[in-house]
């Protein structure tokens, strides 16, 4: 199979297109795959620790509402987005984790696990924290427990924590992943939101998982070099979406 890519200065798109050959992919032969993905969408890529996954070192952009687009670069920045603003600028970095057991849902018996976990060691409220077993936090020795980012959830989930409308997450005193605003709420009709989170139930395999909806509209830098993922406050708040990147013209 042919995989085309367009490529980029971190401005804007170029003027023609970069070709892998030979590239790996599989059949779905089960429409049930792709239930609950967006209107038009024929298949998924795999972004994760595999060897048949797409490149491992790329920043990813989820757009904020379902008919605009979002963007993935495979490569460092600049990410530019109108009018002139680098979002890569703005990045913070936290270590990325492996964890020892399979925690997909298509496993590999034996094989640690291709998701993506940080470290978080806090949860606050407004500033205020929010009390907790810490040691579901840190992943143990069969794996359970500890904080997963997944695209597959489209809410952020706590299991065995009680924490209504957390606000941000502290990987240490001084490293803060703050979420609020869109990615807090959901527009669920007319003049009625709620809260992006749901229970994750009592016996979770996994303590927290932070969702797609929390994820939109943010720059999202992992890097598999050094295992370590970048993150951006919002762009909202840079009066800049995911969808403003310049997909039309050329560089």
């Amino acid at each position: 199979m042919l995989f085309s890519v367009q490529p980029t200065n971190g401005f804007n798109p170029g003027s023609r297109t970069v070709t892998v050959f030979d590239f790996l992919f599989s059949c779905a032969a089960n429409d049930f795959l792709l239930e609950g993905l967006a209107s038009g969408v024929v298949g998924m890529a795999g972004l994760g620790r595999t060897r048949t996954a797409l490149p491992l070192q790329f920043p990813l952009l989820l757009a904020l509402s379902p008919n605009s687009k979002g963007v993935i670069f495979f490569s460092d920045g600049p990410y530019v987005f109108p009018p002139n603003i680098d979002a890569s600028d703005s990045l913070a970095f936290m270590p990325l984790f492996i964890n020892p057991a399979n925690t997909a849902s298509a496993r590999a018996r034996g094989e640690p696990s291709a998701e993506y976990f940080i470290g978080v060691k806090s949860i606050k409220v407004d500033d205020r924290v929010v009390p907790l077993n810490s040691a579901l936090l840190s992943i143990d020795s069969q794996g359970l427990g500890g904080t997963k980012i997944s695209t597959e959830h489209t809410w952020h989930a706590f299991g065995g924590i009680r924490a209504d409308h957390p606000t941000c997450f502290a990987e240490n005193e001084n490293l803060i992943w703050r979420i609020f605003g869109a990615n807090l709420m959901v527009h669920v009709h007319e003049d009625m939101y709620c809260p992006g989170f749901v229970n994750g139930g009592s016996k979770p395999t996994i303590s927290i998982v932070i969702g797609g909806h929390q994820l939109e509209d943010m720059l999202l830098q992992f890097d598999s070099a050094t295992s370590r993922l970048g993150f951006s406050s919002a762009l909202l708040r840079r009066q800049t979406t995911c969808a403003d990147f310049n997909f039309t013209s050329t560089a």
